[in-house]
């Protein structure tokens, strides 16, 4: 457990790693490839955390973002200029039934720098 004093210099930074292709497979058991956990994990664009993911990554390659997402800060996208992009998605249809469509609504926002 890390506590609120701790300094920068007790945080272990994990490497950087390649992207993955989706071929990698799992050792030490017959649990397929990195591509059959994400066919498993995300096999619906609609579900409410991958639709949001997708978004992300369509802003992403729409800005010629580089960076590659970091879940943990405070924004979603940093395009090359450094303008820092917050994506919010919305749907009238989703994954999961429903009695009708539902009521979307937007906000406007702006993230200082």
């Amino acid at each position: 457990m890390v506590s609120d004093s701790a300094s920068p210099d007790d945080w272990h930074t994990p490497a950087e790693l390649a992207p993955l292709d989706g071929n990698e497979s799992f050792r030490g058991t017959d649990a397929g490839t990195v591509l059959d956990f994400w066919r498993y994990a995300m096999p619906d664009l609609r579900t409410n955390t991958t639709r949001g993911l997708l978004a992300e990554f369509l802003v992403h390659r729409a800005v010629g973002a580089v960076a590659r997402n970091m879940e943990w800060e405070s924004f979603d996208v940093l395009a090359p200029d450094g303008l820092k992009i917050e994506v919010k998605t919305s749907a009238y249809l989703q994954a999961s039934p429903a009695v009708g469509d539902s009521l979307l609504t937007a906000a406007r926002t702006h993230l200082e720098s």
